[in-house]
């Protein structure tokens, strides 16, 4: 959709409307980065003494892990693993390509839960913020 113009409305003590705001003016226009808008929810305060709350990674990964889509994409990465844990045996032949096939998803597995967690890391701070990573039962 292309971006609308907009005027600026005049504030109190002179103030810029869109000061403070995600957004980007490009020749009079302005268009709204929906991932990369803070929404207030965010934890203040920084996540691993390295990222402060209105970095715009933080904000982006946040937005991330709120999405709906996040958590039941999650879900059905452990579903699947799962069934995938409970069909590989120990019997099989290392050297076979069913074998092969079976490591190299549980590769891909395991670098999306490792993605995931280091995105809430990130988002949520590690343990010492309230709703940190490791103080979420789920």
């Amino acid at each position: 959709a292309p971006a609308r113009s907009r005027t600026a409305k005049v504030t109190p003590e002179g103030a810029d409307p869109l000061e403070g705001k995600n957004i980007e003016v490009k020749e009079n226009k302005v268009e709204y980065f929906k991932l990369t808008q803070d929404h207030g929810c965010l934890p203040k305060g920084s996540s691993l003494w390295v990222f402060k709350h209105d970095m715009p990674c933080r904000i982006v990964f946040y937005n991330i892990i709120k999405h709906p889509a996040f958590d039941q994409f999650i879900l059905v990465i452990i579903v699947a693993g799962s069934i995938l844990l409970a069909w590989e045996t120990p019997l099989w032949d290392p050297t076979s390509t069913q074998y092969t096939v079976v490591n190299y998803i549980n590769l891909v597995f395991n670098g999306i839960f490792i993605a995931e967690m280091l995105t809430k890391i990130v988002a949520l701070g590690f343990v010492l913020h309230e709703g940190a990573y490791l103080r979420n039962a789920w």
